[in-house]
């Protein structure tokens, strides 16, 4: 859990800054927010990227039902 804390943001080229990737709080070590991905293939690609590049495992996305046909995946 210690490690956590001492999470550093890596290969970010200023993007989290655009994503505004951040702890819910100085203390928290589990919890943390961001922006969302633009609606385009390539740019959820890259948010999915930047993220995994920070050893996030998991987000819960909350969308309402008009916002979720932007990220609909084709058939």
């Amino acid at each position: 859990m210690e490690k956590l804390h001492q999470r550093k943001i890596v290969g970010c080229h200023g993007k989290n800054i655009m994503y505004k990737f951040a702890a819910a709080s100085t203390n928290e070590p589990i919890v943390f927010g961001s922006s969302r991905p633009g609606y385009v293939e390539a740019q959820v690609k890259e948010w999915i990227d930047f993220m995994q590049q920070q050893g996030i495992e998991r987000v819960c996305c909350l969308l309402t039902k008009y916002s979720q046909k932007n990220w609909a995946q084709s058939s």
